[in-house]
């Protein structure tokens, strides 16, 4: 399903959260790879501390296999934090879900994890041109790799 957000706001602050807010509930939190498509630049630039150095298509794959993954996945956002003058949104998020399928080349266990993390985007023309996100891949692998 395709989605075209406006966002009927007053201030640059608030529309920077609302595209903000629109990759986190569509993207991360719901699985919808496609919204990548909509909400991000043809050239973004991922600038991930986990080295994903990842383009629209490697992103949408990201997305889906995460949500395959965990299928019960769920990220809850505590903040946003908008930058007009530069473009820029923090976002502090925090998730879990329940390990059903292969990830990070650890075989399901079925055990739950829970993990935090902040990602930085930076828009241009109602457009994600960068993105930073980091989050503890080492905690994540720990949980999982704790029952086998």
């Amino acid at each position: 399903m395709k989605h075209k957000f406006s966002f009927p706001v007053k201030t640059d602050s608030q529309k920077l959260q609302m595209i903000a807010a629109a990759w986190m509930r569509e993207g991360f939190q719901n699985g919808n790879a496609e919204i990548v498509e909509e909400l991000y630049d043809e050239n973004f630039v991922d600038c991930s501390v986990i080295g994903m150095n990842t383009d629209k298509n490697k992103l949408k794959e990201w997305i889906s296999a995460l949500h395959k993954a965990f299928p019960d996945f769920l990220a809850s956002v505590q903040e946003y934090g908008a930058d007009p003058a530069s473009n820029m949104v923090s976002i502090k998020w925090s998730a879990h879900g329940t390990h059903k399928e292969t990830y990070m080349n650890i075989p399901p266990q079925g055990s739950r994890i829970y993990f935090k993390g902040i990602e930085i985007i930076k828009i241009k023309n109602n457009k994600i041109i960068e993105r930073w996100a980091g989050w503890n891949s080492i905690e994540i692998q720990r949980q999982l790799r704790r029952l086998i």
